[in-house]
Formats: structure tokens, sequence, C-alpha cells
């Protein structure tokens, strides 16, 4: 995926983009700064890890869903994405694109894919300066995980949202995106 962006910046015409990538997206927006760094302007880093997702570092419904993926339970996996996210289930929500189980087999593979996604270690290479925004009620994600991510970035400055959890973004939209706004006017 992170292959995929640089390739459609690059067919885009442009030089150089500002990557910003929440959750999943934050997991391929790290992978896009290490592989495609001349592409990278700024990185903005959303509720999202540079470690694996495994049952033993989250709470709740994310750690069911991870250890009924480990223990091959697709069944149960299912049943519990259905509950973690009631639209994916719904055929009346797709809109004609794809049925409802395509749409549960692409997050089961997201989900999948989190688990042997790993940076650590790795983060100190980006040069680009780096915003890494966390809701500070984030269930899915440890605020640890932000932490990290910033302490290893040399130009890394790091937003704790309160009242905001894993969907910081729609939780306090209004002070993301004057936060983001303000980093990205920023021309240090």
């Amino acid at each position: 995926m992170a292959d995929d962006l640089a390739a459609l910046i690059t067919a885009l015409g442009f030089s150089r983009a500002h990557v910003l990538g929440t959750s999943f997206g934050g997991m391929v927006a790290q992978a896009f700064a290490l592989r495609h760094p001349d592409l990278l302007d700024t990185l903005v880093l959303g509720a999202t890890s540079q470690a694996p997702f495994r049952p033993e570092r989250l709470a709740g419904p994310v750690a069911g869903l991870l250890g009924a993926l480990e223990a091959g339970d697709d069944e149960k996996a299912r049943a519990l994405l259905a509950r973690m996210a009631p639209t994916v289930a719904s055929a009346a929500q797709d809109g004609g694109l794809r049925s409802a189980p395509a749409r549960n087999d692409a997050l089961m593979r997201r989900f999948a894919a989190t688990r042997a996604f790993d940076t650590r270690g790795c983060l100190a290479a980006i040069g680009a300066r780096t915003l890494v925004v966390h809701g500070r009620d984030d269930a899915m994600v440890p605020i640890q995980d932000a932490l990290s991510m910033a302490g290893e970035i040399a130009h890394a400055d790091v937003l704790v949202l309160a009242g905001a959890g894993h969907a910081w973004e729609n939780d306090q939209p209004a002070r993301a995106a004057s936060a983001i706004a303000a980093f990205l006017a920023d021309t240090r």
C-alpha cells in the first residue's frame, strides 16, 4: 500500500506530498515514510502504532478479534467485527459497490496485517516533520504507542486530544483540523 501511495503521488505529478494516516492508514503512512522519504514533505500519524496489534497488548473487543484471528477462528472474528463495525455487516449500507461479506473480508485482512506490522527501532530514519495525534480515550491503540513513535522520530510533535477516542478526527474535528493546519503552515 505504501508503494501504491508513492505511485499515485508520482502519477498525479507531485514531487512531494503531505501524508496523513490514521489507524491502519497510519501504519501505511509509516511504511511510506520509510520506503519513500524523497516523496514525503510532512507526516501526520493519528491513532496508530508502530508495534504489532496483538491481543496481549490491547483490550476489549479488539483483543478478542485479534485473538480469534490468531486462533484461526474466522467465524468468531467475523462476529466480533460485525459487532465492532455494524455498518460493515450491513448490506444496506453497501451502495452496491461490494457485498457485506467482501467488506468483512477486507477488514479481516487489514486486522490480520496489523499483527505483523512492526516499525519499532526504524522510525528514527524519518527525517520529515511529523505530528503524532492521539485521542486520550483511545480504547484501540494505547497512548504509549503514540508517545513511543514521537520519541523515536527526530522532528515529531505530539498532540493528545482530551475527550477524543480512536476516531479523534470525528470526536474533536475543529481542534484536530486547526492543529493540523497550524502544523502544515509552520515552515520551520
